[in-house]
C-alpha cells in the first residue's frame, strides 16, 4: 500500500480512537518516511493515548529533532513527561509549545499543573509573568488563553490561593470567587472575605454579578466586623 492509503487508514483509526490500529498504520508509513515530523508526531500521540508515555516521549523527541515546528508536538511531549511525573522536563516542554505559538488554554493549564506539582512559588511566578505581558486592566470579559488555563487549573486543583490571586487580578468568575472567600472564611479572615465580596460587587465586569447569597454574606460580614450580632 502507498503512504497515502496507509495515512487514510491511520486517520480513520485516530478519529475512531483505535489507537493500536493507528500505531500499526503509522509504523508502516514510517518505514517509507522514517524522518517525517508529521507522522512521528501522530505516532507519538497514538502511543500516548495507549499509556505508553516513555515510548511516546522518544518518538516525539524524534519528531522535534526531524524539524517539526507545530506547537502541538512539544505540548504532547509535555503530556508524555507529565505522565512520567517528570515535572521539570514537562514544564520545559510546555514552555517550548508556548514559545512555538501555542494559543491553547490546555498548554497553559497543563504547564500550571506541573508547576503546582513541583511545589514552591513557581506557579505564582509563571502567573505573574503571564500577567506582566498584558496591558492593564486584564481582559476578563474575553479572557486570553493563559487566563482560561489559570481558571481551569485553579478549579481542577481546588487551590484557594490561586483563586485569591486571580481575584486580585480582577477575575469575575463566580466559582473562583467562592473558592477564594470560602478559604478566607474557613480561616476566619473576615477582612479578606469582605474585600473579595467588595470586589465582586464593584468588579470590572458585569458578566457575572454577585449572587444573592454573596450579597447576604457581604452584609453579615460587615455586621460582624462592626461588632454586631447578625442574628435576630
Amino acid at each position: 500500500m502507498s503512504i497515502q492509503a496507509w495515512l487514510v487508514f491511520a486517520q480513520q483509526a485516530l478519529n475512531d480512537g483505535k489507537w493500536a490500529c493507528a500505531e500499526g498504520s503509522l509504523r508502516r508509513i514510517l518505514l517509507q518516511a522514517p524522518e517525517s515530523p508529521e507522522f512521528l508526531d501522530l505516532l507519538g500521540y497514538a502511543l500516548l493515548m495507549q499509556g505508553a508515555a516513555a515510548a511516546a516521549e522518544q518518538v516525539l523527541r524524534r519528531a522535534i529533532d526531524a524539524g517539526g515546528s507545530q506547537f502541538w508536538t512539544p505540548h504532547k511531549l509535555g503530556d508524555a513527561l507529565r505522565a512520567q511525573q517528570r515535572w521539570t522536563d514537562a514544564a520545559a516542554a510546555y514552555e517550548q509549545a508556548l514559545a512555538w505559538g501555542s494559543d491553547s488554554d490546555l498548554t497553559v493549564r497543563n504547564l500550571l499543573h506541573v508547576l503546582a506539582a513541583k511545589g514552591g512559588e513557581s506557579v505564582f511566578l509563571r502567573l505573574e509573568a503571564f500577567a506582566a505581558s498584558m496591558t492593564r486592566p486584564l481582559p476578563w470579559q474575553e479572557p486570553m488563553a493563559w487566563q482560561r488555563g489559570a481558571i481551569a487549573t485553579t478549579l481542577t486543583l481546588g487551590r484557594a490561593d490561586l483563586a485569591a490571586w486571580l481575584c486580585a487580578q480582577g477575575c469575575a468568575e463566580s466559582a473562583i470567587r467562592r473558592l477564594a472567600y470560602g478559604e478566607a472564611l474557613a480561616q476566619l479572615n473576615l477582612d479578606a472575605a469582605l474585600a473579595l465580596l467588595h470586589q465582586a460587587a464593584a468588579g470590572p465586569s458585569v458578566q457575572e454579578p454577585p449572587h444573592p447569597r454573596e450579597q447576604a454574606l457581604h452584609q453579615r460580614i460587615r455586621m460582624l466586623l462592626a461588632g454586631c450580632d447578625p442574628c435576630p
